[in-house]
């Protein structure tokens, strides 16, 4: 996982993160509205990891997985604070 913390001025700080993901074979299943519901059984996925793709297009931020992190400390002693995260993680379904 590459990581990037910097302190924007007391009390705020932003993380950005890039990472790698692996996982292991899943039963999906499948509630469809119509009625018809079945299971994907085994499943074997992949992440997408694309770190280049930063450099090459800038402006599409949704290419590479990644996580961000922006905490807002609320006291003094930056013991208590309150975190928004989002984490830009995925999980691509392996053909056949």
């Amino acid at each position: 996982m590459y990581l990037l913390k910097t302190k924007l001025f007391d009390g705020m700080y932003l993380q950005w993160g890039y990472s790698i993901e692996r996982y292991t074979r899943s039963n999906i299943h499948f509630n469809m509205g119509d009625g018809n519901n079945f299971t994907l059984h085994d499943v074997k996925a992949n992440d997408k990891p694309d770190f280049d793709s930063i450099a090459r297009k800038p402006l599409e931020i949704l290419l590479p997985q990644y996580n961000y992190r922006i905490e807002f400390y609320l006291n003094p002693t930056h013991a208590t604070a309150i975190e928004v995260n989002f984490d830009h993680i995925k999980y691509v379904v392996a053909d056949g």
